[in-house]
């Protein structure tokens, strides 16, 4: 048999691969791609258990906050519920009194001792008629409001705020997790075009992965940020605080809702909730300044909402920088522009800076925005919203505050900038007189008949005098004291006037505000009947009152006619010294 003849082997004589050359074997160019796809692989692989990290997040803070929404509210519902179930119990207590100290007048002492001993059953039906909120020696009513704060408004609060915080971590780890969705879509164009390299030849297959790694780069910075991006969560030693905060400020309690908003802003210093409850707190403590501050500081901590916006607006104005007032309560009427309120704002600002033609038209330009808003609600068959009326009423108020200052004659509830940061007062002064009758006329027409008034009234009435009814020994009318100032425990003053050109059967309504605000309790209309010219008396008493008498402080009577402001007066109930 012949000998095989032997074939020399290709390797022999040449240098062993390395382990890289044997794993990626092929011509240079494949080996690159191949480096590069395993690499994007991975980074897809980190980029997959970041997502489904983030993705797990957001599932759980979506499940807490739909949790904490549900408990807030019903702990809101329970809680009033019980608050109205304590309140109809004092009212029962009340009652009860009442017919007790009626009996003793009576000399029945037998009543008198059952309605007593009732009154003392009812009062153990709720916690609201015992200490700490209630002792009838010292003081005459319950204390409500820190019943409300210690039965369920701090927890319900406390409750509100997780939902908000964990509602805006559910965001946020959304927002992440639909970040790396995308990272992930772009790592698979750019390992497509790196296949797409391997299989065509010259130029193009350098642009293939030149592009590919253009992509692959900017989605790696992308990921970056977005992975080392912290999300900042309040704390829930913050949630407590603020939560105490609010309990305080509810109860009137001011000093210790500051500080109990500072020790939140402690805990969580970009808490935008806690700089606005705080910014309202050294709002009424007076400092206004300070509460221009923490407004700018909920701003900046992220809520730029209508109601900071037209509080920090209000502050503005009373400090007289009518400017920035005007400005930042546009900025509120662009996020809400169907709120009347901010815009009689804009239209005070204006007029206590002097201008005072604009200031007209923004209060002409609100009052016909109102009268659609009525229009529209009354044709669908509803009612405007009772906070409409609350707006028009502020918006007149607040002129009677700015006439208070000009005239040198502010009174405790007075809310109006320094008189000398007012410009030309006197002409302001002239107008606001104008407006705010305009105003009450314009409200009251709407209240009643859906439309602004149409022709002015043409009656006169005089100027009222005030008076009390006076009595001989025996209870007989003897006449009356004509005074401006009555002493307390006062229960009828009459108001008198004399009268031209009034009509049988026009709309009279009569208005009564104590301290600046209307008591709606004293509101009253009737039809005129006393012919067209004369003098007249008007009583307020307990004839069509809840009230038991006059408490201590200013009363100021409006009376309209047709709908329309035609005479006004004040007097005053003093306390007993």
């Amino acid at each position: 048999m012949a000998e095989e003849a032997e074939h020399p082997n290709p390797m022999d004589g040449q240098k062993p691969r390395s382990w890289m050359e044997t794993i990626f074997h092929g011509d240079p160019f494949e080996r690159l791609i191949v480096a590069i796809i395993t690499s994007v692989t991975v980074l897809a692989a980190i980029v997959t258990l970041l997502q489904t990290n983030a993705s797990a997040r957001a599932g759980q803070m979506g499940r807490d906050a739909q949790s904490y929404a549900i408990r807030a509210m019903g702990c809101r519902v329970t809680g009033q519920a019980n608050m109205d179930y304590a309140w109809h119990a004092y009212q029962l207590y009340e009652e009860l009194d009442v017919q007790a100290l009626l009996a003793d007048r009576f000399d029945d002492l037998a009543a008198a001792t059952r309605y007593r001993t009732l009154r003392t059953r009812i009062a153990g039906l709720s916690p609201l008629l015992a200490p700490p909120y209630y002792n009838p020696e010292s003081s005459t009513m319950p204390n409500v409001e820190r019943y409300e704060a210690d039965t369920y408004l701090v927890e319900a609060t406390a409750l509100a705020e997780r939902y908000a915080v964990t509602s805006s971590l559910n965001n946020d780890w959304t927002a992440k997790a639909n970040a790396y969705v995308t990272h992930l879509a772009l790592l698979a164009v750019s390992l497509f075009l790196f296949g797409l390299a391997i299989t065509v030849a010259g130029w193009i297959r350098w642009l293939f992965v030149g592009v590919g790694l253009l992509i692959t780069g900017l989605t790696f910075i992308w990921i970056l940020v977005v992975t080392l991006s912290p999300i900042r969560s309040v704390s829930e030693q913050a949630i407590q605080a603020f939560a105490q905060g609010v309990g305080y400020a509810h109860q009137r309690e001011l000093e210790q809702a500051r500080d109990a908003f500072t020790r939140a802003l402690q805990e969580t210093p970009f808490y935008a909730n806690a700089y606005y409850e705080r910014a309202n707190v050294v709002y009424d403590l007076g400092d206004y300044e300070s509460a221009v501050q923490d407004y700018l500081a909920a701003q900046a901590a992220g809520r730029d909402d209508v109601n900071v916006a037209w509080n920090l607006g209000w502050t503005y104005y009373l400090l007289g920088r009518f400017d920035e007032s005007i400005a930042t309560s546009q900025h509120a009427v662009v996020l809400d522009p169907a709120q009347v309120g901010v815009r009689f704002n804009v239209a005070i600002a204006r007029l206590a800076a002097g201008e005072i033609e604009h200031a007209r038209a923004e209060y002409t330009e609100t009052m016909e925005i109102a009268a659609q808003q009525v229009a529209t609600a009354l044709a669908k068959g509803g009612k405007p919203p009772a906070s409409l009326w609350t707006y028009m009423d502020a918006a007149a108020r607040d002129l009677e505050g700015l006439l208070d200052r000009l005239r040198d004659q502010p009174h405790p509830w007075t809310e109006a900038p320094p008189r000398d940061e007012v410009v030309n007062p006197q002409a302001v002064e002239t107008a606001a007189q104008e407006i705010v009758k305009q105003l009450k006329s314009f409200t009251t027409a709407l209240e009643y008949t859906g439309k602004p008034p149409t022709a002015p009234v043409t009656v006169t009435i005089s100027p009222f005098e005030f008076a009390i009814p006076t009595y001989d020994e025996e209870g007989n009318l003897i006449g009356r004291t004509i005074a401006s100032v009555f002493p307390e425990g006062t229960d009828k003053v009459l108001a008198l006037f004399d009268y031209a050109d009034m009509k049988d059967g026009q709309e009279v309504i009569w208005k009564l505000y104590h301290d600046g605000w209307e008591d709606p309790a004293w509101r009253l209309v009737e039809q005129w009947s006393l012919g067209e010219a004369g003098s007249a008396e008007k009583p307020f008493s307990l004839s069509y009152t809840n009230l038991y008498q006059f408490t201590p402080g200013e009363f100021k009577i409006e009376m309209y006619v047709d709908n329309q402001l035609v005479q006004q007066g004040v007097f005053i109930v003093e306390a007993r010294k």
